[in-house]
């Protein structure tokens, strides 16, 4: 049995009753393999293919109209299929592809097949995948909930975890939805390839799936479906602006190399904004117990960060997010900086133009300085708002200069003998200067070992 690059057929000539378990038929260009019960027909380089896809953009996942979406269970009635050619439902779709459209060029060739042709079946079950596929891609806007057409229902009045829409993806070869724990399986069956396709399938399905904003570049849809997902990688993939800025990006950075430095700086953005929501969160929660007012403008998206109203809390959620990691601190601004160029393509009204105004002009070293006054200043204005704490996980653990002062500061002593501090020296300390609230007292430590440990290599 030939397997891989097998070609699609349009020949409309049925092969022998009588054939082997495997049956090829060459002809001029194309060619077509049969096994028992089954025919596989798949295009040529289909895998290079699908990241090229051009699908209906679904309505985006953040929209509140979104409808309520759901698989049935296997016991809720006969399964339905959706027409390819008018969308509706229906329980027979070979008997109303042969008695509705028979105009249709593909229904034609159908027609003009013996019924039990292995290349007939074929024929009909690529017409009911693509319009399941359409059923499940396109949503109608006004709809208040919407069933997906999946490969196998659930059987969830046995399960003790019932499955939902979001354990199921779509095959890259004949895109239908099937369960994600056994898409590789499906994907080696259903197009009758080896698995060595199979690390991408799974990236593949992403791009089928189409999860994205309509405005979406077809490089950056494929970038986001590479990121490990989590609350950066949902963010960014539905905000307007992170999208344009990662279509600028993608415009300016062609080599495939840099494909790591265009997911980076997205991620770095959604990691700030996810912050900035945290930190407002928290005020909102802290002036509801206080009996107070939040009249500020709500932090919806990255467009929003740019309002003056929310300048205080955006310097709150830089220094939270970047407090340790004294390198990444200008970084994170200079890619907000860098974005005020999207936002005056997006929005050139006035308002916009003054909040970003000499923004972009201003380079990482003025940024990194800009970014330490602002931070002192909060730190020593004392405003309610700004008295929060909200735990980020950070991978590095970087000391700060101002801890590093506060360190030398308070232990001077210490340093000029060469001794280590006691737990309760360390914890006094803690409690006492707010710049090592962060710290613990291993973490102070380790700083002595490593001091120390450097001047007896010197």
């Amino acid at each position: 049995m030939q397997r891989g690059g097998v070609k699609r057929s349009t020949d409309e000539s049925s092969i022998e009753e009588n054939n082997a378990s495997v049956v090829t038929k060459d002809y001029a260009v194309k060619k077509t393999t049969c096994v028992q019960n089954r025919t596989i027909v798949i295009e040529e380089n289909a895998i290079a293919k699908a990241y090229d896809v051009d699908l209906p953009a679904p309505i985006p996942s953040t929209s509140s109209e979104r409808p309520r979406i759901y698989v049935n269970d296997s016991k809720s009635g006969p399964k339905q299929h959706a027409c390819l050619y008018c969308g509706k439902l229906y329980f027979k779709i070979a008997r109303h592809l042969t008695r509705v459209h028979k105009d249709e060029e593909d229904v034609k060739k159908i027609n003009a097949l013996k019924t039990k042709d292995p290349i007939r079946l074929e024929k009909i079950r690529k017409i009911r995948c693509d319009g399941d596929a359409k059923h499940n891609l396109v949503i109608k806007p006004g709809a208040k909930e919407h069933e997906l057409i999946v490969l196998r229902r659930p059987r969830n009045h046995v399960r003790t975890i019932e499955k939902t829409p979001s354990d199921f993806a779509f095959c890259p070869s004949c895109k239908v939805l099937t369960s994600k724990k056994f898409l590789s399986a499906h994907f080696a069956s259903c197009s009758g390839q080896t698995g060595k396709h199979r690390r991408i399938i799974k990236k593949i399905s992403k791009i089928y799936e189409n999860d994205f904003h309509p405005d979406t570049c077809k490089k950056l849809r494929r970038l986001i479906a590479h990121m490990h997902v989590d609350e950066a990688s949902k963010t960014l993939k539905y905000d307007y602006l992170l999208i344009h800025y990662g279509n600028m990006l993608c415009d300016k950075y062609k080599n495939p190399q840099t494909d790591e430095l265009i997911r980076n700086r997205l991620r770095l953005l959604a990691r700030l904004l996810n912050t900035v929501k945290a930190v407002e969160a928290e005020i909102i929660k802290k002036k509801k117990s206080n009996r107070q007012i939040h009249s500020k403008t709500p932090v919806t998206d990255m467009i929003s960060l740019f309002d003056p109203e929310n300048v205080k809390i955006c310097i709150k959620a830089v220094n939270i997010l970047a407090a340790e990691e004294i390198c990444e601190l200008p970084i994170v601004l200079s890619r907000a900086c860098g974005i005020d160029n999207a936002t005056n393509t997006v929005d050139n009204s006035p308002a916009q133009d003054d909040i970003t105004d000499g923004s972009s002009e201003s380079d990482e070293s003025d940024s990194e300085s800009n970014v330490n006054d602002h931070v002192e200043v909060s730190e020593k204005s004392g405003d309610e708002d700004l008295d929060i704490n909200i735990t980020i996980p950070i991978k590095r653990r970087i000391w700060t200069p101002s801890e590093i002062s506060a360190l030398k500061e308070h232990f001077a002593e210490k340093l000029a003998q060469r001794k280590y501090p006691t737990e309760e020296e360390m914890t006094a300390v803690r409690s006492k200067d707010p710049r090592l609230t962060r710290r613990e007292n291993p973490l102070i430590r380790s700083w002595f070992s490593n001091l120390y440990h450097k001047k007896k290599k010197q």
